[in-house]
């Protein structure tokens, strides 16, 4: 068909023109021939796309693999005596209301154990006795109080499992709570300063032996009210430092869900790009020979133009 299909483009006016109409007309012949050419094509086609979209997909799955952390702060707690059935506790990110929980009972802190503090010296210096009052043995003496309320949390350490330190902790604020009870009713009963009954009552009295016992109770109720308290406090702000404070490490389960799903999306890429490059080796026969009867058919057409033109011009 190529010599009728040059003696007819021949016949155009503009090269151009007749050199894509030439390049039409042996494409269509072409691929009337070989129909198998346009399956391929289609099929090839098809495969390049979804090699895009898995690898757009795999491109995805990295980047977020890399702004998640493969490894995350946990604790391992059991309820049991022993070492064995620990169960994993994730920590989560600092909270406000912590932040704000945290610096109140530090300053709650502070106040019992200086409270505790004065009130075994102010006891102490209360005596008379040279010994306090002429050396600074006091000062130690009365730093007992809050080292006793901060080694009344540290014996809640000694419980292995999370069970016997939550229900020492129980006991603990029991304590506390009765104790600050006890506390408020002796305050109440020495110092009614509020009361009718205090007011010009009392004054000229001999102390009994009574009052001398409820003055020593009521100094050793207040003391013991705040070494608890104090203990209490410190417990709950440890609970608090637990949770931001990580002593184990437990892989991220999505990353081990993202390693996975990038293990899948890696293995269809390179299957779908195999099978791309099955049919491109398919196809590329097809396609060069469509190329090089285009490109004989349009240098015969400018090979006979050219003749055609000179043999005008003699």
């Amino acid at each position: 068909m190529i010599s009728p299909l040059l003696d007819t483009a021949q016949t155009v006016a503009d090269e151009d023109e007749a050199r894509e109409l030439v390049a039409d007309i042996a494409t269509a012949s072409f691929k009337g021939r070989f129909g198998e050419m346009a399956d391929l094509q289609t099929r090839k086609e098809l495969a390049t796309r979804e090699v895009d979209h898995a690898a757009k997909h795999l491109l995805q799955l990295r980047k977020k693999a890399e702004h998640t952390p493969k490894w995350l702060q946990a604790s391992q707690i059991n309820d049991n005596r022993d070492e064995g059935g620990q169960v994993e506790l994730t920590y989560s990110k600092w909270q406000f209301r912590h932040r704000i929980e945290a610096l109140l009972l530090i300053l709650m802190m502070l106040v019992t154990f200086i409270a505790s503090y004065v009130t075994a010296y102010s006891n102490l210096m209360g005596t008379g006795s040279p010994v306090f009052i002429e050396t600074p043995v006091a000062y130690f003496m009365a730093a007992m109080a809050p080292l006793a309320g901060f080694c009344l949390k540290l014996f809640g350490n000694v419980f292995r499992s999370d069970r016997g330190h939550h229900r020492f902790t129980i006991v603990l604020f029991s304590m506390a709570v009765i104790l600050a009870a006890a506390w408020a009713l002796l305050f109440a009963k020495l110092y009614h300063g509020l009361s009718t009954d205090g007011i010009g009552t009392g004054l000229f009295d001999e102390p009994t032996l009574w009052d001398s016992w409820r003055d020593t109770i009521f100094i050793s109720v207040t003391l013991l009210t705040e070494i608890t308290l104090s203990a209490a406090l410190a417990s709950r702000l440890d609970r608090i430092a637990r949770i931001y404070s990580p002593d184990f490490w437990h892989r991220n389960p999505e990353s081990l869900t993202l390693e996975q799903d990038l293990k899948d999306a890696k293995r269809d890429v390179d299957a779908l790009t195999d099978r791309l490059a099955k049919l491109s080796r398919e196809f590329a026969p097809y396609e060069n020979a469509l190329d090089l009867q285009v490109r004989i058919a349009q240098l015969a057409l400018s090979s006979r133009r050219s003749r055609a033109q000179n043999t005008s011009l003699i």
